[in-house]
């Protein structure tokens, strides 16, 4: 291939690149068990800890997560701190000290760094979309959990870039005594990934196939 034809191939793999659809899939991954909170008595880890999601067959990186925790209930919500661990070691708090203390009875929390804000404070939530919610500092959780220092900021885009294979854990740790609840339908993670341009493989192909038809077509057109 001289210089000329190989300029003329890069030029049509780029335009090949150019206008490759971009195809966006959203994968929903979930554990509907139950997750007691706390495992016994009135404070202390869950049951499960960790509660676990398997992922697996994803070919492509995160580009957006979201996590939500379905049909809460627990008679002291501030009381509650989750961490969501990825399979990379990622690890961030998507809640804690958050809610107050009137009785959360069953709802249902989708947390998203998209939502128009985060989980009040001192006040009952309802069921919704919100960002990552943490409130007041040096949050810990027994082992098996990873130590801190966790994300900041309380962002889900952490997750962004990482291989979503593997087990997500979601740690469950009720840090005040006297009072119970739980996540009665577990809890799942919505992962969507993007493949933007195709297979280098893929790419060749086109490309040789597209030159080849316009030098075709220009050496009939230059002999007509």
């Amino acid at each position: 291939m001289n210089t000329s034809m190989r300029l003329s191939f890069l030029a049509v793999v780029a335009f090949v690149i150019g206008l490759w659809p971009s195809t966006s899939d959203a994968l929903t991954f979930s554990n509907p068990a139950p997750i007691l909170i706390p495992a016994a008595g009135t404070s202390g880890p869950a049951n499960p800890y960790p509660s676990t999601i398997n992922v697996s067959g994803v070919t492509d990186v995160v580009v957006d997560i979201n996590v939500t925790l379905n049909n809460m209930n627990h008679t002291f919500p501030d009381d509650i701190d989750v961490l969501l661990v990825g399979p990379t070691g990622a690890k961030l708090l998507i809640m804690s000290d958050a809610g107050g203390s009137a009785d959360l009875v069953n709802n249902t929390y989708t947390f998203d760094d998209a939502a128009a804000g985060t989980l009040a404070d001192g006040a009952l939530n309802a069921s919704g979309s919100y960002k990552p919610s943490n409130f007041g500092t040096g949050d810990t959780f027994p082992a098996p959990a990873p130590v801190g220092p966790y994300a900041d900021p309380q962002l889900l885009s952490i997750f962004n870039g990482l291989d979503p294979n593997g087990t997500w854990s979601l740690y469950v740790f009720d840090d005040v005594g006297g009072d119970v609840g739980n996540i009665n339908l577990g809890w799942a993670v919505d992962i969507t990934v993007t493949s933007a341009v195709p297979e280098p493989t893929t790419l060749f192909l086109v490309g040789a196939g597209l030159l080849g038809l316009a030098t075709r077509t220009f050496r009939r057109r230059s002999t007509g």
